[in-house]
């Protein structure tokens, strides 16, 4: 599948694909760091004081989600799907599972 082939997909079907990160970053302000003690202190000159940071792997690590936008005008939230391997295994599920009737509205 191309790029472009992807695009059309997405676009016909209102899609949003995630990649789930194979690791999160957590930044705090130092007074928290009692409450996170895997946490690393650390100067940021973005905040220009120290920080803790909190490295964290996700549950779903490496893995792909898709979801349907079936409202437009509501946010995209991935909580409680299915987790796919590969970017080909997510749209393969997508096209098995049909277009919503109310697209042919």
């Amino acid at each position: 599948m191309t790029l472009v082939e992807l695009e059309k997909i997405m676009i016909e079907h209102g899609v949003t694909l995630r990649a789930i990160p194979t690791e999160v970053y957590g930044v705090y302000e130092k007074t928290h760091a009692e409450e996170f003690p895997d946490g690393q202190i650390i100067y940021l000159d973005r905040f220009k004081q120290e920080m803790v940071i909190v490295k964290r792997i996700p549950e779903n690590a490496g893995k792909f989600i898709f979801k349907r936008n079936c409202d437009t005008a509501s946010a995209v939230r991935f909580e409680g799907q299915r987790y796919y391997d590969s970017i080909e295994e997510a749209i393969e599920a997508l096209l098995q599972s049909g277009r919503p009737a109310y697209h042919d509205l």
